[in-house]
């Protein structure tokens, strides 16, 4: 599950996996150091603004001037092969409406 939210420069957000209680090998990995895409869609067109790796605790953050437009973020799948295999998701924030 990723999240996103607004501040004066940029976005931020985190990257978390839900019902973490249930699987807790698999919890921390899944937020840590994971590759977070934002991107920005207005007028039919979507582009990618930054690339960004997670903190320890799955928190991210871009700096960048926002425009009109909506913005969302994208963690991609990773499979943790010293784990046996196991798969977090791909996790896809929802979409934030500036202007």
């Amino acid at each position: 599950m990723v999240t996103i939210g607004g501040f004066h420069g940029g976005f931020h957000g985190r990257v978390h996996l839900r019902r973490a209680g249930q699987h807790p090998r698999i919890a921390k990995p899944c937020r840590t150091h994971r590759r977070v895409a934002l991107f920005w869609h207005h007028n039919g067109n979507t582009k990618r603004v930054g690339v960004v790796r997670t903190s320890r605790l799955g928190r991210w953050s871009v700096n960048t001037n926002a425009h009109h437009g909506r913005y969302f973020a994208e963690a991609k799948r990773r499979i943790l092969k010293d784990r046996g295999n196991k798969v977090c998701e791909r996790g896809v924030s929802p979409r934030m409406r500036i202007g």
